[in-house]
């Protein structure tokens, strides 16, 4: 079993489950005579998986054609992906509604205004943004994530972990970020080297790959 926090695999161990939430975990739970038993001693078993970067309601293959449809239509095809997102083990989404500029495109009066409102409502504030000086202004602003980060460079990186600010990366890798990553230039790794905090993405937007 994994259970989240320790490092390495416990077990093996018996979930008391109560109606729909996990009640116990212990070697031995001491279960009611009418428990129904599971038995998956032969499989690992985890918390729900997170995705901190998704579009539900975004078909990318057919985004034409979806500009045509109803917020109905839309709505359904994210509740099938979600759906879908289940029976994978992802339990919690993060849906991010928006592209990622490869520039800047909030003044910093702008980016004030909508963080300042956004803190006295008690809101995180996730930022789309690929350029580096974009990351360094989201970071300025006291934003919680920011995504895709694609060109932030060494400064921004520094400044991400004591501004305790994210980076969700949603590495689509090609065989150039391949390279990236095995010769260390990549900017994911270089987060890692910095001590910048990332959390895990799949940028899904209307597919799925296949399964193996």
């Amino acid at each position: 079993m994994f259970d989240g926090i320790s490092e390495t695999l416990t077990g093996p161990a018996e979930i008391l489950v109560e109606g729909d939430r996990i009640a116990r975990i212990e070697r031995s739970v001491g279960r009611p005579p009418s428990a129904r038993v599971i038995d998956l001693s032969e499989r690992t078993v985890s918390p729900g998986f997170i995705d901190t970067h998704a579009h539900l309601t975004m078909d990318a293959a057919n985004l034409a054609l979806q500009t045509l449809q109803s917020s109905a239509a839309k709505a359904l095809k994210g509740l099938s992906l979600a759906r879908e997102y289940m029976h994978y083990g992802f339990t919690s989404l993060r849906d991010l509604g928006s592209v990622d500029p490869a520039r800047v495109t909030w003044f910093d009066d702008e980016m004030e205004a909508l963080t300042s409102t956004a803190h006295q409502l008690g809101m995180p504030v996730a930022v789309h943004t690929g350029a580096a000086e974009g990351c360094k202004q989201a970071i300025r602003f006291g934003v919680r994530s920011l995504e895709h980060a694609y060109l932030i460079d060494g400064e921004g990186i520094e400044m991400a972990e004591p501004a305790r600010s994210y980076i969700v990366p949603t590495m689509q890798m090609t065989q150039e970020d391949l390279h990236e990553l095995q010769t260390g230039t990549c900017h994911v790794r270089r987060c890692g080297n910095f001590g910048a905090t990332m959390k895990g993405s799949s940028h899904l937007s209307g597919c799925w790959p296949e399964a193996g």
